[in-house]
């Protein structure tokens, strides 16, 4: 006898299988959720890092290819002031006037010109 009341064995022994059940179903949801939830949550934030770096990936290279066509802007902007100021010494003049006055054209062009570099009409290499 308990406090409760007699003690009938095989109500004990059904009331038992009974709370097992949900209790084994209980056990089984928690097991898939103690795996499933942190497998969830590595793989969300695995795949919120790989769009944050390929972001950072392209922003990275916009920024250097926006460098590098300022840089390339620069250059072929200089190579055209060259060209003009060595066109402005030789303008008017003949290849074989060219030719002639070498010495004197490379005086007038300043060594940032790239003097030495030209061509006249028939394409031979002019050594200003």
């Amino acid at each position: 006898m308990t406090a409760l009341g007699p003690v009938r064995p095989g109500a004990s022994l059904a009331m038992g299988q009974a709370a097992a059940r949900p209790a084994g179903r209980s056990l089984a949801l928690l097991l898939i959720g103690i795996v499933a939830l942190p497998l969830l949550l590595i793989a969300g934030t695995a795949w919120h890092s790989w769009t944050l770096a390929w972001r950072d990936a392209e922003s990275e290279l916009l920024r250097a290819s926006e460098v590098a066509a300022e840089y390339l802007r620069r250059v072929l902007d200089g190579d055209d002031l060259r060209i003009q100021r060595a066109n402005d010494v030789i303008a008017g003049l003949t290849d074989a006037e060219i030719t002639a006055q070498e010495r004197a054209a490379a005086r007038r062009l300043p060594a940032h010109c790239g003097a030495g570099g030209g061509r006249g009409r028939a394409a031979h290499p002019l050594r200003l």
